[in-house]
């Protein structure tokens, strides 16, 4: 059992997470995830909150800074490209694209001050500059769509930030790799190398391999909820182990948030759902949230915090509602395939959560 309040509901379970987040033995403002380290935080949350030991080593800390970096990086140039697609039919000729691209890209150049610089003429000079060379590199390349072009860079400055950290750690990527997506069974005809397969595949690989040294040193293991288990069984999980991680195609930015509602507010918590039809699969990447109760009269559904959410001690915590059949329909499981895209008759052992150990 864990050290939490449980709140009784009907036919359910809450899991009371107080606003902000333990620290030395007080409560401070939490911060909102920053950069592409969902799961991650959503990891050290859950120890935080269940008072579980751990220590940040030095890896996990310029992981961070490094993801930070390189998100802040992407913002910055997503709204170059946005610019970009506004201005040019990118399904014309890939000669007439970049032409036009160099044009409206110049013409950038020419409205930028070159005095007086504000920090946001720096963010726009940063971001014309990425454009420029991606332009160029673009013009260069044997590839003709700018999207996938785009997707390709993105994936290659994730693992130019990855690799060397995990060479770092100790760990030997290239054996990592053999061992992972073995297990994995992530390619019908198995590279020799890990060089020889996608960056998006690298990538993903090297992922596993950074969510493994986290999980670990958080003191967490995977739990036995699956999307084929029923809710009943969740609940068990959260009343009697505690708070579970989940990752798939769910939480804030998977929902219009245009669609948002409150449902019931008290001086702890604000607890909001969204309207029918706000759920969205954008074909972006996954994104976890901590399940913390559920409830299965009536409708079955699940309460979850996201980590992208800050949460200030003065302040109640939100708190999200989605239906159970969401949850089971959009989880991915630990190698990062959406329930929904698992063959039937894949017999590789499916995990789905995972929850502070037992073992302590």
């Amino acid at each position: 059992m864990i050290n939490s309040t449980r709140r009784k509901i009907d036919d359910g379970c809450l899991v009371e997470v107080l606003p902000g987040e333990p620290r030395k033995g007080i409560r401070v403002n939490q911060e909102g995830q920053k950069g592409e380290t969902c799961i991650l935080v959503a990891m050290e949350l859950i120890a935080k909150f269940q008072n579980t030991s751990y220590q940040m080593n030095e890896f996990m800390r310029a992981y961070l800074m490094s993801c930070q970096q390189i998100s802040t990086k992407f913002e910055e140039r997503a709204s170059g490209i946005q610019f970009l697609k506004e201005k040019i039919d990118f399904s014309q000729l890939k000669e007439k694209v970049v032409l036009q691209a160099k044009i409206a890209l110049n013409s950038l150049w020419e409205q930028s001050p070159i005095s007086a610089r504000s920090p946001e003429d720096v963010k726009a000079d940063n971001a014309l500059t990425q454009l420029t060379k991606i332009l160029n590199d673009f013009a260069n390349s044997d590839s003709k769509d700018f999207d996938q072009f785009i997707n390709n860079l993105q994936y290659k400055e994730r693992l130019d930030i990855k690799l060397p950290l995990i060479v770092q750690s100790g760990i030997n990527p290239s054996e990592k790799f053999k061992e992972i997506a073995l297990e994995h069974k992530f390619f019908p005809s198995f590279p020799s190398k890990l060089n020889e397969t996608t960056f998006a595949n690298r990538s993903h690989i090297l992922d596993l391999i950074i969510n493994n040294i986290w999980k670990n040193a958080f003191n967490l293991e995977y739990s036995s909820w699956n999307p084929d288990k029923p809710i009943t069984h969740l609940m068990d999980l959260i009343n009697n182990k505690g708070l579970q991680v989940v990752f798939g195609n769910i939480g804030r930015p998977f929902y219009n948030s245009s669609k948002i509602k409150v449902l019931q507010k008290n001086e702890k918590y604000i607890t909001s759902g969204w309207s029918p039809g706000a759920y969205d699969d954008k074909n972006q990447v996954g994104h976890a949230v901590i399940l913390i109760g559920a409830q299965s009269k009536g409708q079955e559904i699940v309460y979850f915090i996201d980590p992208l959410d800050e949460s200030e001690v003065a302040s109640p915590r939100k708190i999200y509602v989605m239906s159970y059949d969401r949850l089971c329909k959009s989880a991915m499981d630990y190698r990062g395939i959406l329930n929904a895209d698992i063959p039937k008759n894949d017999t590789t052992q499916r995990k789905f959560s995972l929850m502070v150990s037992t073992i302590s």
